[in-house]
C-alpha cells in the first residue's frame, strides 16, 4: 500500500495539495453548487458525512472538517460533521493515518477518517454518505460510469454527489448527454453542468431521491484509448487513457 503507482508521479498538483477553499471557488464558479451552505443547512437538521474520493493527502477533507467545524462552535446547529476521505493510492503523508474499519478510533488531531479504496469500489455501505466530492479523480479513472454509480450508491437519500469532470473523460463515443438519454432514470439523478469558462471543463452533480429509477448504466467498456503518456506537465486535464464504452 505505500507505493506509488506510475501514474501517481504525474499527478496533478490539486490532487496532491486539496484545499478546501479551493474546491469550494472551484464548484461555485463553474457548477453554481456552493459546498458549504449544502454542508451548514443539513448540519441545521442533524449528523453530516461528508466524502472526499481520491483524497490524496486527505489535507483537503481534514481542512473542511476544521473550517466548517470552527464555523458552527457555539452556534444553533444539531448536528455533527463527519469527514470521510478515500483515494486508491494514498501518498506517505495518509499513509499513517490509514483506517482499517471505520469504527477505529481516530488518533490524535485527525478530524477526518482517511483510508485506501477505489471510487468504482467504495468501501462504504449503502446509503452512508450526504454529500460527496471528488476533484481532480476521475482523469485517471478508466471506467467513469462505475464511479458515478458507486457514487450513487453510497449516498443516503436526499444526498448529492459532486464530481468535476469533462465529456471526453467519459468517452469518445457515446457523449455523456447521450448515456445519460440511453439510461433509463439517470437524467433525473446526474446532470452535467458545463463550466462556462471553459469547454475542458465540467461537472456531474449527483442527488439520490427515493423516486429514483436509476439502476446502473447499460454500457461497458469495450476498450482503450491512451490520450497521452506520459501527460502533458501543463495541462491540467492530461488524460492517462480513456474509456470506449459499448451498450451492454
Amino acid at each position: 500500500m505505500t507505493e506509488r503507482i506510475k501514474v501517481q508521479e504525474h499527478l496533478d498538483e490539486r490532487q496532491l495539495s486539496r484545499n478546501f477553499i479551493g474546491n469550494y471557488w472551484d464548484f461555485r464558479r463553474n457548477a453554481g453548487f456552493i459546498l458549504d451552505k449544502e454542508i451548514l443547512d443539513r448540519l441545521k437538521e442533524g449528523d453530516v458525512t461528508v466524502l472526499d474520493a481520491g483524497c490524496g493527502s486527505g489535507l483537503g477533507i481534514e481542512d473542511l472538517v476544521r473550517h466548517l467545524n470552527s464555523f458552527v462552535r457555539n452556534k444553533d446547529y444539531a448536528g455533527k460533521l463527519t469527514g470521510i476521505g478515500i483515494d486508491l493510492n494514498p501518498l506517505p503523508e495518509i499513509i499513517p493515518k490509514c483506517l482499517p474499519n471505520e469504527e477505529k478510533q481516530l488518533g490524535q488531531g485527525i478530524v477526518a477518517k482517511l483510508s485506501a479504496g477505489d471510487v468504482c469500489r467504495m468501501p462504504l455501505k449503502d446509503n452512508f454518505v450526504d454529500i460527496g466530492y471528488s476533484v481532480a479523480t476521475l482523469i485517471y479513472v478508466l471506467d467513469t460510469l462505475r464511479a458515478l454509480e458507486e457514487g450513487y450508491r453510497v449516498l443516503k437519500e436526499g444526498g448529492v454527489f459532486i464530481w468535476d469532470i469533462c465529456q471526453k473523460e467519459i468517452s469518445f463515443l457515446p457523449e455523456f448527454a447521450k448515456i445519460l438519454e440511453e439510461t433509463h432514470g439517470a437524467k433525473d439523478v446526474f446532470t452535467y453542468i458545463q463550466s462556462p469558462f471553459s469547454t475542458s471543463i465540467g461537472h456531474v452533480i449527483c442527488r439520490k431521491n427515493k423516486s429514483d429509477t436509476f439502476n446502473g448504466f447499460p454500457f461497458q467498456v469495450t476498450g482503450e484509448a491512451y490520450l497521452c503518456s506520459p501527460p502533458e506537465p501543463d495541462s491540467f486535464r492530461a488524460h492517462y487513457k480513456n474509456a470506449i464504452y459499448g451498450k451492454q
